[in-house]
């Protein structure tokens, strides 16, 4: 059973990481996902100002400044839930931790804390656990948006790791069980252009931030509830990237979204991909590659995108081809 604790400490890496919200890069695989934060539940993330990630940033950079400045090597998860997530990381002189922020647009954000302390003195009042990578410490810390789970670990000797998230603790374990020396994630590097993520939107406000109409499709494969569908906006210097996603894609297994973009389709959206006919003209079929420890029986995802009157939409979904033209067709 967890224990509720007051843990003073144990929150610092979710207060600080709500202020480190990262943005969106594009990206091609999707993974598990389940539904992101309700509109009551953190008014924070519903609308969030996020640094933008240069083109040229590389994802050594910052992460080897940063241990560099740490005095310890950093070690990151490859299993991150959810789909088009980026990672900011920075480090206080003050406290002397490493904060790593983990944002997804398909899934709820988590905080990794990293710095060199007492394992015991750090634990005490939580759950001593097993897991792959040794004892570990939960605990739930009870917020006014709701309870934040906490896991916290010795990594390395006296090296310590603390996730933070309102994902469940299973999750936790999972993504803790994953961190790895030589793991790679996407560190956005500083910039003082910003971008904008809001949650939760519905087609009405999704019309107006993107300048077009967005609209649900009316059509649905039978693995996706329409209760289950969820809006989302990237905005960066007043244009938007619309995301219609399944809330419940890691649990249904369906893994069904649609991105809107404001601009021209490119050889390299169509490349390895073949055209085919929608009722609104000329759309191309490919794949995608998943990553799903939920059902890890799915390797792929059928991808349908086409243009019309300027915008670019891509359409995912583990359905077969002639569901993806049926709900393209019924936009």
């Amino acid at each position: 059973m967890e224990k509720k604790t007051n843990l003073k400490k144990q929150i610092s890496a979710y207060a600080l990481g709500a202020m480190l919200i990262v943005s969106i890069s594009p990206a091609s695989a999707a993974s598990d996902a389940k539904s992101p934060l309700p509109p009551s539940s953190a008014p924070s993330l519903n609308q969030t100002q996020l640094p933008k990630q240069p083109a040229s940033s590389k994802a050594e950079d910052k992460a080897t400044v940063i241990s560099r400045q740490a005095g310890f090597e950093l070690h990151f998860p490859s299993y991150i839930p959810g789909d088009r997530t980026s990672v900011t990381l920075r480090f206080s002189e003050k406290t002397k931790h490493v904060a790593g922020s983990f944002f997804s647009q398909t899934e709820l954000p988590f905080y990794l804390e990293m710095w060199k302390g007492d394992i015991a003195a750090e634990s005490k009042g939580l759950t001593r656990i097993a897991t792959k990578k040794g004892p570990a410490y939960q605990g739930v810390q009870k917020e006014a948006h709701g309870d934040v789970h906490v896991l916290i670990w010795e990594e390395e000797n006296g090296i310590l790791y603390r996730l933070t998230s309102r994902l469940s603790p299973e999750e936790l374990v999972k993504i803790a069980e994953s961190v790895e020396k030589g793991n790679k994630v996407n560190v956005i590097e500083d910039s003082d252009e910003e971008q904008v993520l809001v949650h939760e939107l519905d087609t009405a406000k999704a019309s107006e931030l993107f300048g077009a109409a967005v609209k649900l499709p009316a059509y649905l494969p039978g693995n996706v509830k329409k209760e289950s569908v969820k809006i989302s906006a990237n905005i960066y210097k007043g244009s938007s990237t619309i995301t219609i996603y399944d809330g419940a894609a890691g649990i249904t297994g369906s893994y069904f979204s649609l991105v809107h973009e404001k601009r021209a389709l490119s050889k390299e959206d169509t490349a390895d991909m073949k055209p085919v006919q929608l009722g609104q003209g000329t759309a191309f079929v490919g794949t995608a590659p998943l990553t799903s420890f939920m059902h890890p029986e799915l390797k792929q995802l059928p991808v349908l995108v086409w243009e019309k009157d300027g915008v670019v939409y891509s359409l995912k979904a583990n359905a077969p081809i002639d569901e993806l033209k049926k709900m393209a067709e019924s936009l």
